[in-house]
């Protein structure tokens, strides 16, 4: 989940087909309702496409499926599901090891799963052959609807990349994503281990496999966290 310093070469593209899932606690302080927190599983499936302007500047866009499973019935459903907003990004690489990247999220998506307003967002990252740190900040307006809550972030990770052979590398990853003010998740520290195998004979494409959990939960439900 990490941003390196590498960038798609000029006219070059990428594609992308992501699966994650994340277990992830809501804070319920702003809700006027007899319980202090819940857990909620949420899903994510989402399509990425980029492109390469120059060797050091590359465009890319990602639409996201969500879906949410509460563990009560919070907001009158025990689910909410559907398209989210639109994330259309940019990186540059300032140097041999680090880069800047900036997006924007449009107000696309279904009212049930996306916020209303136009988000945006700033990650520095740095990264060597083995190692990569970024650190960030996002406000993606308000979510849920009509809850009042500014869905801001600052968002810090460390990751490791190990190569195991000439196609086969693992991964490690650290990122903290800790709210600003009122919000509608809890602070979390994923904690990721993964894989990356190579394919094909150029090595174009990727196969990632990955599990995480959430650092700050362990021990606090029985259900849906960590």
């Amino acid at each position: 989940t990490l941003l390196t310093a590498e960038t798609i070469p000029q006219g070059g593209w990428s594609f992308s087909l992501y699966y994650n899932n994340w277990d992830r606690v809501i804070e319920l302080e702003d809700f006027d309702l007899p319980l202090e927190e819940q857990s909620v599983d949420w899903n994510r499936l989402s399509a990425s496409l980029g492109y390469g302007i120059t060797d050091r500047w590359e465009l890319g866009v990602s639409v996201p499926y969500e879906s949410f499973n509460f563990d009560t019935n919070l907001f009158g459903d025990d689910e909410a599901s559907g398209i989210g907003n639109a994330h259309v990004g940019t990186k540059s690489r300032l140097g041999d090891s680090s880069a800047l990247g900036l997006f924007a999220e449009l107000p696309t998506g279904d009212d049930d799963v996306a916020s209303e307003d136009v988000g945006f967002g700033v990650t520095f990252g740095w990264s060597n052959e083995n190692w990569a740190f970024n650190i960030g900040a996002a406000d993606r307006g308000e979510f849920p609807q009509d809850s009042g809550l500014d869905y801001q972030q600052a968002i810090v990770g460390l990751g490791h990349n190990t190569a195991l052979s000439d196609r086969l590398y693992w991964i490690t990853e650290l990122v903290g994503t800790f709210q600003r003010g009122d919000d509608f998740f809890d602070d979390s520290v994923d904690f990721t281990t993964a894989g990356r195998l190579k394919l094909g004979d150029d090595a174009d494409w990727a196969l990632n496999f990955a599990l995480r959990t959430d650092l700050m939960q362990i021990g606090d439900f029985d259900e849906l966290c960590p």
